[in-house]
């Protein structure tokens, strides 16, 4: 699909799968469409002379506790009529114990979502549940609830002969709840197709292979 007009993406200015996502999305909406890294030096200029400004959301991608005030403060700043607003909401806000600051710092984080939501033309999450919190507080403007598609790739062609493999990759608690869950049911799984699972990222704190 090509979308005829200028669409600039403003994605965290770290490394990750929102990364990769938005170059996958730029390469697939039109040649007149950028991503940027999103800084708070360079925000205003962004936003000029484009149709559409895609916010790209997740609060610890902009700040290291997920309480970006100042790109809210940058949101707030942009004019209206100025170009289309719309966010991807990939996070809303934490959730955690109370030895944890993600404990204390989840109110304003609601916050910071919830003025964003307000502000936008339009929204995109990738979870009912997400929808329906902003459901609240944005209104029943134009949004829709995407499932994320696979950033990792696909071969252009699949061979008959091919391994039979499963990848597990993510962080280590990710990984090890896959490898626990229903007794490491994820093993007997991959031997009933014959497959074989392959682990991928920072070591694990348990022996997955005591799951087998």
């Amino acid at each position: 699909m090509s979308i005829r007009c200028k669409i600039n993406i403003g994605i965290p200015p770290v490394k990750g799968g929102i990364t990769d996502y938005d170059e996958i999305l730029a390469s697939r909406l039109c040649t007149n469409s950028r991503v940027f890294n999103i800084c708070e030096s360079d925000f205003s200029d962004i936003i000029k002379e484009v149709d559409i400004f895609f916010l790209q959301y997740s609060g610890y991608g902009y700040q290291k506790r997920g309480t970006p005030l100042w790109l809210l403060k940058e949101i707030d700043l942009i004019p209206t009529g100025l170009s289309v607003f719309g966010v991807f909401f990939h996070e809303l806000y934490a959730i955690g114990f109370p030895w944890k600051s993600s404990f204390w710092l989840s109110p304003i984080q609601r916050i910071i979502a919830k003025k964003i939501a307000e502000r936008a033309d339009f929204w995109v999450t990738n979870r009912e549940k997400s929808a329906d919190w902003l459901m609240q507080y944005a209104g029943n403007k134009p949004h829709a609830v995407l499932p994320v598609y696979s950033n990792v790739g696909e071969p252009i062609c699949y061979t008959e002969d091919r391994n039979l493999i499963a990848v597990v990759f993510g962080s280590p608690k990710v990984r090890e709840a896959a490898y626990k869950f229903n007794g490491g049911e994820i093993f007997e799984w991959a031997k009933r197709n014959n497959m074989s699972v392959h682990d991928i990222g920072p070591q694990l704190l348990i022996d997955k292979l005591k799951l087998i």
